[in-house]
């Protein structure tokens, strides 16, 4: 990363160090998750990422994150009335 490459982690990926670096590397850490359920996945398509995408259901359980203002939200999905990011990106 320090030489400009690109790093990608998902679901477990938000834990796998517990070091103050790492979280402000990928932009948030993992607080808590629940029991697997149905939700849906609103998708920002305004990104090359996301581009083309639409909106999905789920079936998971929610991870409760806590997450910097400096990511740019590529999807997020209501948990109790928050909109919680499901994906981003972020510059390092």
């Amino acid at each position: 990363v320090k030489n400009g490459v690109g790093l990608l982690t998902f679901h477990g990926g938000i834990n796998w160090f517990e070091d103050e670096k790492y979280y402000d590397l990928i932009g948030g850490f993992y607080i808590k998750d629940t029991q697997p359920e149905t939700y849906l996945i609103r998708v920002n398509n305004n990104h090359p990422i996301t581009s083309g995408m639409i909106d999905y259901e789920i079936s998971s359980e929610k991870y409760d994150l806590m997450t910097s203002p400096h990511n740019e939200v590529l999807a997020y999905a209501d948990f109790s009335g928050i909109n919680m990011p499901i994906a981003w990106v972020k510059n390092y």
